[in-house]
């Protein structure tokens, strides 16, 4: 065995190793509110080993979305800097997007969670299964006009269609009409 082929192999290794490791776990949950309007509950878990989440972006692809607006909760907002780009907006570019900036001291510390990011949107897609991308970034480098993420990926919202009290009142309402139509043939006979 050639000693310098496992010796450049075992260095790497151990480079490699001590590279901080980026996990983001980025899960929602999407709730019909009426017509084409949907709300997500986005939920963070920095799965990191050594390093705060301090920064990231959420992406609306244009022509699926419309009207995006952040009705965070109070708690989020005073910790974080929260800005919505609307998809299409000719001045950045075709995608939406949701970012959140952590103010100093307050990013997500590893192994934590954080929920209630949430976001209002008109959905004009088809179906139930929403599929989004994501992106976070040092947030030292939040002045730099191109900062490059450090993490990147995709995941799929739980959306749920109709609420359970809208699907009962149909179901009422089509028994009373059922009702009504056996009723009033059994008066005719």
């Amino acid at each position: 065995m050639n000693v310098k082929k496992l010796t450049i192999g075992l260095v790497c290794s151990l480079i490699m190793s001590i590279q901080p490791t980026f996990a983001t776990v980025i899960t929602a949950e999407t709730t019909h509110i009426s017509g084409n309007t949907w709300e997500s509950n986005y939920t963070i878990t920095n799965d990191t080993l050594a390093v705060d989440l301090e920064w990231f972006t959420i992406y609306f692809p244009s022509g699926l979305y419309t009207n995006l607006v952040d009705v965070s909760t109070p708690d989020i907002s005073s910790d974080w800097d929260i800005w919505v780009n609307q998809p299409d907006d000719p001045f950045v570019g075709a995608d939406g997007w949701f970012d959140a900036l952590a103010w100093p001291g307050f990013g997500l510390a590893p192994g934590a969670s954080l929920t209630n990011f949430i976001i209002r949107f008109d959905y004009l897609g088809t179906g139930t299964q929403i599929v989004q991308d994501f992106e976070v970034y040092d947030a030292a480098d939040v002045n730099e006009p191109f900062a490059l993420p450090i993490d990147s990926g995709q995941f799929e919202t739980s959306a749920v269609a109709a609420s359970a009290p809208d699907s009962l009142l149909l179901t009422l309402f089509s028994l009373m009409v059922f009702g009504a139509l056996r009723k009033s043939r059994s008066s005719k006979l």
